[in-house]
């Protein structure tokens, strides 16, 4: 499993390459005219936020596994593993919210580093540790 040490590194790097927001999505319309079409906005937001989460961390999976260069496919299925628990953590701690925007600042600035308060490589090492143990 010292393979999986890698993958630390490579989140690192996968974060700031995500690409995984779409900008359109993250402006939804609150305007709202009657209850009807209250109830039908709310539900059509719901849903797009649902399928831009589950977007979010499919792509950040994605860029996560293929950012750590392991190409050992009886390792893949781990690091998938401690890709989506790091997913899963940033969200946790942070919000997609938060997410979204670090993501979309990220790509605007073309910055690779992450905001320091993440701590990232924190939330590796406890996905890791999950997923060795």
């Amino acid at each position: 499993m010292n393979k999986l040490t890698s993958v630390l590194t490579a989140l690192v790097v996968a974060i700031a390459l995500v690409g995984c927001s779409d900008e359109k999505d993250t402006e939804i319309s609150t305007t709202k005219t009657t209850n009807t079409t209250n109830t039908i906005q709310d539900s059509v937001i719901s849903d797009k936020k649902d399928d831009s989460t589950s977007l979010f961390k499919k792509n950040f999976v994605s860029s996560c596994i293929l950012g750590s260069g392991i190409t050992d496919d009886a390792l893949i299925p781990q690091i998938a593993e401690v890709c989506e628990c790091t997913y899963d953590g940033i969200i946790k701690d942070y919000g997609i919210t938060e997410f979204i925007r670090v993501d979309m600042e990220m790509r605007k600035n073309g910055s690779t580093s992450m905001p320091k308060e993440w701590n990232i490589d924190k939330i590796v090492e406890q996905c890791m540790t999950k997923v060795e143990g």
